[in-house]
């Protein structure tokens, strides 16, 4: 029997705080409680994966699914990366797979939801990285400048012309089904990348050249969807401790994604009356540690 939908995430021992964080957030909602997840074990302890599968979590360990010079010296965490576009071999028997990543939360449970039915019809339901709330910086010339220098390095230039004057779908937070032509385009490209280059953003780059380059369906997710702190620092409700968009009238965000350094510390986040409060990014406004 197949079953609808799957959320998927991925996790080391590091990430192992940020993971139960974003489980945390799925079992505060009735609905989301509800919702098939799995895991990519990417380098838990023994224990971690017990709690996992104590809480009901599908947990699958991944090779490298595609394999390509070098592997041997990276780190196992970067099979997240690699086994991204082969989420259904690793779960397989369900219609639509989700995935967020672990260092994510989700705030409000439709999320889920507008996950699903973005992923309708086999387009694929994600945000893009811009939005007026974000930092003018993290949309200028400066990540014009790291796209043109990523892209050419992992497509090489004739594979890169144009892409980066695109902006960059982010696969931190996605959802396809299981018959979307996207799954085959993403791994063909994701192999010629790694041949290339393997770099961090090979996932990212890889489908932005599959979707750009075959006009795969999309459908684009609001900035809400996947909130990039690094790109932009909410703002906060110190009543209700939410997590909110920059603009009035200042909606609570869906999905919260602390890249990069926004994982790492307490944060000062203004409130929309103009005052501030310092609290952590997760969902509970404290370490993940």
């Amino acid at each position: 029997m197949t079953e609808d939908l799957v959320l998927v995430s991925a996790a080391d021992h590091a990430f192992h705080g940020l993971l139960r964080g974003l489980l945390d957030s799925l079992a505060a909602d009735a609905g989301t409680r509800r919702v098939s997840v799995g895991v990519l074990d990417v380098g838990l302890l023994p224990s971690e994966r017990e709690e996992l599968e104590a809480r009901g979590v599908r947990v699958a360990t991944p090779g490298w699914d595609i394999p390509f010079a070098g592997s041997d010296a990276r780190p196992r965490s970067f099979r997240a990366n690699v086994s991204r576009p082969f989420l259904p071999a690793h779960f397989p028997g369900f219609s639509c797979y989700a995935w967020i990543d672990a260092d994510a939360w989700v705030q409000r449970p439709e999320a889920i939801a507008l996950l699903r039915e973005g992923a309708r019809g086999g387009r694929l339901a994600v945000a893009a990285e811009t939005d007026p709330g974000y930092d003018r910086g993290s949309q200028g010339r400066v990540l014009r400048r790291f796209l043109r220098r990523t892209y050419r390095e992992s497509l090489g230039f004739v594979g890169a012309f144009g892409l980066a004057a695109r902006v960059p779908l982010n696969v931190g937070v996605f959802a396809l089904e299981a018959d979307a032509p996207h799954w085959e385009a993403w791994r063909a490209s994701l192999a010629s990348v790694l041949r290339r280059k393997p770099t961090f953003y090979a996932e990212q780059v890889s489908l932005n050249a599959a979707v750009r380059r075959g006009r795969l369906p999309v459908s684009l997710l609001p900035a809400s969807m996947n909130w990039i702190c690094g790109h932009g620092r909410p703002l906060a409700d110190p009543a209700t401790g939410a997590l909110l968009q920059t603009f009035a009238p200042h909606e609570p965000l869906h999905v919260v994604h602390l890249t990069s350094w926004t994982k790492t510390r307490a944060h000062a986040l203004r409130t929309p009356g103009g005052g501030s409060v310092t609290r952590w990014l997760t969902r509970d406004g404290a370490s993940p540690a």
